[in-house]
């Protein structure tokens, strides 16, 4: 079974954007250090949640700010 793209935000119906969350992971290398940083935004309620840490891929950083 293979995933489907999901509609666009400005395509949703106003009863579903109520439900829609952007997130996003990053890693960087900071000297020797692999440095993280997760971010959620809810677009309805303007606020943003972030979470930051050390040691971890970018892959693994992706699926915590999920």
């Amino acid at each position: 079974m293979c995933a489907e793209e999901a509609p666009l935000y400005n395509k949703l119906p106003e009863n579903e954007k109520q439900y829609a969350l952007f997130t996003d992971g990053s890693c960087r290398i900071v000297g020797k250090q692999q440095r993280w940083k997760a971010a959620v935004w809810n677009p309805v309620k303007q606020v943003t949640e972030n979470t930051e840490g050390a040691g971890e891929s970018s892959q693994s950083v992706e699926v915590k700010a999920i």
